[in-house]
């Protein structure tokens, strides 16, 4: 019985291997037989163009070319279809037909090759570029994968540059202005006087800088008529101060007091006389990290320090109502405002002050 299995056992592995055989005999054969007649619709179209049939070459390599599209591999037999149809369609004079078939031929074979009896160097629209070429052709235009890459790398580090230029650099144009952190000022100041005595100070931001004593002396002749008053030109003595002042980059006050200013000389109908030259210079400054440079800053409030004595002298207290000794302050706050877009830079301001007073 064990025998017997057995026996049926391989005798249908038999029959199945058999079938197996067959069939696939029956597909190769199936398959060899359909790729000699494609050939031979090539051929057969092949010949209609070489005999000047342009139509009827067309119509058998469109139906040749659809029955390609649907099979896998043939890709030499496709090149050559799609070579041979644009050729016909030129002769027919569709230029654009023949330049898409031209270049599926170009993908499949490769740019410049041809079949037997085709002179490519007849054929104008095959030297057309090709709108989007692929494979082999673009590989021989120096395009495809390395040349998309490089393009886009090109393209980032544009990008990646305008962003840089707009918003980061130094100067970028959309950067946000940086606000003063510090501004550093020289303060040059001389001061001059005639027929005068007493004692003055200068303070920085509530810091006494400067307290002293000066006298200036009033030659007995010549001397002011009554009706004319002293310039600063007349003085006889003159003397130089300058500092250094370091500021919070927003404002800085200044406060200048003359205490128990004096006559000189009571007796001679001159007038007393007191003048300051001021000048302030920018001499560096810092602003918010990461922000636009904004420029170096204008000092505004500067002439405020061009006072007068009837606005700011009193009457010392302690020899009123005499009026010949008196009190004067002056006092400015200056503040630092970046300049407008396209302004000369201006580093250097300048003020004149000047009190008389008449007996």
């Amino acid at each position: 019985m064990a025998h017997i299995k057995g026996y049926s056992l391989c005798k249908i592995l038999a029959v199945v291997l058999s079938v197996l055989i067959a069939g696939q005999a029956h597909f190769a054969f199936a398959g060899r037989a359909q790729d000699e007649t494609l050939e031979a619709k090539f051929e057969a179209a092949k010949a209609l163009y070489f005999a000047e049939d342009y139509e009827g070459a067309k119509a058998g390599l469109e139906e040749l070319a659809a029955a390609l599209g649907r099979l896998e591999g043939s890709s030499v037999l496709k090149g050559k279809t799609y070579l041979l149809l644009g050729a016909a369609y030129e002769k027919l004079d569709a230029k654009e037909p023949a330049v898409n078939s031209y270049c599926r031929a170009k993908e499949i074979l490769g740019a410049g090759k041809t079949i037997e009896g085709l002179d490519l160097e007849e054929l104008k629209y095959y030297q057309e570029p090709c709108r989007v070429v692929t494979g082999r052709t673009a590989a021989r235009k120096g395009g495809g994968f390395l040349g998309k890459a490089l393009g886009i790398v090109l393209f980032v580090g544009a990008v990646a540059g305008l962003v840089w230029w707009l918003f980061f650099s130094k100067n970028a144009p959309l950067k946000a202005t940086g606000e003063y952190t510090s501004v550093t000022v020289q303060v040059d100041v001389t001061y001059k006087g005639k027929n005068s005595f007493g004692t003055r100070t200068l303070a920085f931001d509530g810091v006494e800088q400067l307290n002293e004593g000066f006298s200036y002396a009033q030659p007995a002749s010549p001397c002011n008529p009554p009706d004319e008053f002293p310039t600063c030109d007349d003085a006889t003595q003159s003397e130089f101060h300058s500092f250094l002042v370091e500021t919070d980059g927003k404002s800085l006050e200044m406060i200048q007091m003359y205490l128990g200013w004096d006559y000189f000389d009571r007796t001679l109908p001159c007038c007393k006389v007191l003048c300051a030259d001021w000048t302030l210079t920018v001499v560096e400054y810092e602003y918010e990290s990461g922000k636009k440079d904004p420029g170096s800053p204008n000092i505004v409030g500067i002439e405020n320090l061009e006072l007068d004595f009837n606005n700011d002298c009193v009457p010392d207290p302690v020899v009123f109502p005499n009026e010949y000794v008196h009190d004067c302050t002056t006092q400015a706050t200056l503040t630092f405002q970046a300049p407008s877009a396209g302004a000369k830079v201006k580093k250097t301001f300048t003020a004149h002050q000047t009190f008389k007073h008449s007996n």
